[in-house]
């Protein structure tokens, strides 16, 4: 469900004046269930707020690529394990466990949409209030540039999979 989280919080924003987003991340502690339907397969506001119980917002924000790079190394530095973020639709990136904290994502594998990912670049990113202040050991997100606050996490799941006619568990 993180990955389709991902995407509602990139659908939240599409219509931030600021611009839109192209990435979304989402923290692996954030998610608290599954998205479990009820025997006949509909989903209820109680099963989405299951998922996302914390009332926090969706932000959306400027970082470089350079940034970009190094909130992804985070997920290692010290962590008492790794804290995998989800990602939205069309970013991609490889990280490599045998190398150092710091060293683990392989130079030139972030990439959007089969893009390189340039490091002096801006990309509108966007993720919850609680990463955004650097929970979850995530501080770079708190240097994030032109924050707007959005809906509810778990409004923006529950719209996002309003508008989906089936809604299929993403790719592992």
């Amino acid at each position: 469900i993180g990955n389709q989280l991902a995407d509602a919080f990139i659908a939240a924003m599409e219509n931030d004046a600021r611009g839109k987003s192209v990435i979304a991340f989402v923290n692996t502690g954030g998610i608290r269930e599954s998205l479990v339907p009820t025997p006949d397969g509909k989903v209820t506001y109680g099963a989405v707020f299951a998922v996302q119980p914390f009332d926090n917002k969706v932000v959306a924000q400027d970082l470089t690529g350079a940034e970009i790079a190094a909130l992804l190394e985070q997920q290692w530095l010290n962590q008492s394990y790794p804290k995998i973020m989800l990602v939205s639709q069309g970013f991609s990136y490889t990280w490599d466990v045998s190398m150092p904290d710091g060293q683990r994502v392989v130079p030139g594998s972030i990439r959007l949409y089969g893009q390189p990912v340039e490091t002096g670049a801006t990309y509108r990113v966007a993720l919850n209030s609680f990463m955004g202040e650097g929970g979850d050991g995530y501080t770079v997100l708190k240097n994030g540039r032109n924050k707007t606050f959005g809906m509810a996490d778990v409004d923006a799941l529950e719209a996002w999979i309003a508008r989906q006619k089936v809604v299929q568990p993403g790719p592992l």
